[in-house]
């Protein structure tokens, strides 16, 4: 069985700074650089709590325009966590095991901005949702 490293939990939101703000009240005190991805039509940025390893990642996923990844979910929704994200050494061995789990691939992989060009791509399972993958560094 594939190594699936947790990475973070992906949230959608409507404005970035204010979920920060909000999530500052919750004791996420850090945050990494701001990350557009025109091609998807989003920015990213990830927040943490600085000294609690136990205290999830999480991604803030802001749409840029209204027909991009994520604006319709946004709209359906409204701001709410929707995918997990997990490393893989292999994107392609990961995703050909998922594939065999019943996992529905997505789309081909893709470069990710926020992951400084890693591969990465979304799977779902109708029991699970929305998952994502990134390969790992070498």
């Amino acid at each position: 069985m594939h190594d699936f490293r947790f990475d973070h939990v992906g949230m959608l939101v409507h404005d970035i700074d204010r979920a920060k703000e909000a999530l500052a009240v919750l004791g996420y005190d850090a945050a990494s650089e701001l990350h557009p991805d025109p091609r998807q039509g989003i920015q990213i940025v990830f927040v943490w709590k600085t000294g609690s390893p136990e205290a999830p990642k999480l991604e803030l996923v802001q749409p840029l325009r209204a027909d991009s990844v994520v604006s319709n979910l946004l709209v359906k929704t409204g701001a709410t966590p929707y995918h997990l994200c997990f490393r893989v050494a292999s994107l392609s061995a990961a995703r050909q095991e998922l594939d065999a789990r019943g996992f529905a691939v997505l789309g081909a992989p893709a470069p990710s901005p926020a992951f400084a060009g890693a591969l990465f791509c979304f799977l779902y399972h109708r029991d699970l949702g929305l998952v994502e993958l990134v390969e790992a560094d070498p």
